[in-house]
């Protein structure tokens, strides 16, 4: 019996950073996408996400990269502005909180994700496991190991919900029961087949 859904933010929740900072520099700058990529994501993300550098010298590094005059401040707002609450995936897991234990499972900074949740109401995630305050990310084993332990609950309860196949893998070797999320009306039928209950 399914006690516990386990949720990814970004993509889910709300929406992906890095396909909206694309488009904006894309058409800004006439980069293409593989340029904006680079420049954006590599070590630098992955250190910033996991709380090893901070969000200055992270927006520096990516400033850097795509040859921008821009200030960090410029910068921090064209990458906020991307940082949009998918409503209809929050009512429903608003829903799904009121008989299953809910939990955000996330790879983020600390200063992306206090903008994420300053948009909408997410207080009934009974958790949220940001990758920036406990030093790992997905798709370290011991990130989901840490969740794990701190829902004090047997993996074949869990269900994993992500947007990114590779962060499934390892709750599927954990024995978490996983859904690879591509849109709302296949998310609710993905649970359903779980037997998860959701009623209005």
């Amino acid at each position: 019996m399914i006690e516990v859904i386990l949720t990814d933010f970004g993509g889910v929740v709300f929406s992906d950073i890095f396909p909206g900072f694309s488009e904006r520099y894309k058409a800004k700058k006439g980069l293409n996408e593989e340029k904006v990529f680079s420049s954006f994501k590599g070590e630098h993300w992955r250190r910033y996400e996991t709380g090893k550098i901070g969000e200055e010298e992270f927006l520096g590094v990516v400033a850097k990269n795509l040859g921008t005059n821009e200030s960090i401040e410029e910068l921090r707002k064209e990458v906020l502005a991307t940082i949009v609450p998918l409503h209809e995936n929050i009512e429903f897991y608003r829903k799904v909180s009121k008989k299953y234990k809910l939990a955000g499972f996330s790879n983020n900074s600390i200063e992306f994700m206090a903008h994420s949740v300053g948009q909408a109401d997410v207080s009934f995630f009974s958790k949220i496991f940001n990758s920036a305050e406990i030093g790992l990310r997905k798709p370290d084993m011991k990130f989901y190991e840490f969740a794990l332990k701190e829902l004090g609950v047997a993996p074949q309860k869990i269900v994993f919900i992500d947007d990114k196949e590779v962060n499934l893998v390892p709750a599927k070797k954990l024995g978490m029961n996983v859904i690879h999320y591509k849109d709302h009306n296949q998310l609710k039928k993905d649970l359903e087949k779980l037997n998860v209950k959701v009623f209005s």
